[in-house]
C-alpha cells in the first residue's frame, strides 16, 4: 500500500496514526509529513514508530501489550511528536500537562499526576477486550463483573 502523505501545515497525521493505533484494523499504514513519517498498525501487535527523514531507521514510540490490554507508550524528544501524544493520551483518559527533554507529564481524569518516559496505559475498555479475547469471556459474564465492580 501507497504511503499517505499529509500537508506540512496539517496536524491532522497525528490524529490520523492515533486512529489507526486504537482501531481495528491490522494493515500496517505508512503516513508522511515533510521530513517525517509514521509507520502504525492496530489490533493485536499494533505499533506506532516514527522516523525523520526518507533514509534513518524506525523508532518505537508505542505498541499494544499483553493481549491488547495496554499500551506502552515512550517519551521520544522530537517535538514534532507532541501533537501525537496529546491525541494518544487524550483517546484513553488522560492529558498531557507539561513535556521536558526526558519525561512526559500526564493527568488522569480524577486529577491524579504522572510523569515518566515510559507510560503503560489501558484504555476504559482493554480489561473487557482481553478477558473476552484471551480468555472467552462472554457479554453476559462481563456484565456481571461491572455489576460487582470488578471492572
Amino acid at each position: 500500500m501507497s504511503p499517505l502523505t499529509f500537508p506540512d501545515s496539517s496536524v491532522s497525521i497525528h490524529s490520523v496514526a492515533i486512529a489507526v493505533l486504537l482501531g481495528q484494523n491490522d494493515h500496517e499504514r505508512e503516513l508522511r509529513q515533510a521530513d517525517y513519517a509514521y509507520l502504525v498498525s492496530g489490533r493485536k501487535g499494533g505499533s506506532l514508530c516514527y522516523r525523520k527523514g526518507h533514509d534513518a531507521r524506525w523508532v518505537l514510540v508505542a505498541n499494544w501489550c499483553f493481549f491488547h490490554s495496554y499500551v506502552a507508550v515512550r517519551h521520544r524528544k522530537a517535538r514534532w511528536l507532541r501533537p501525537m501524544y496529546g491525541e494518544l493520551f487524550s483517546r484513553i483518559n488522560y492529558r498531557v500537562s507539561s513535556f521536558d527533554e526526558h519525561t512526559i507529564e500526564i493527568l488522569s481524569s480524577t486529577g491524579e499526576r504522572m510523569g515518566h518516559r515510559l507510560f503503560r496505559l489501558g484504555p476504559p475498555s482493554a480489561m473487557e477486550g482481553m478477558l473476552r479475547e484471551k480468555f472467552g469471556f462472554t457479554e453476559q459474564q462481563l456484565k456481571s463483573l461491572g455489576d460487582e465492580n470488578l471492572l
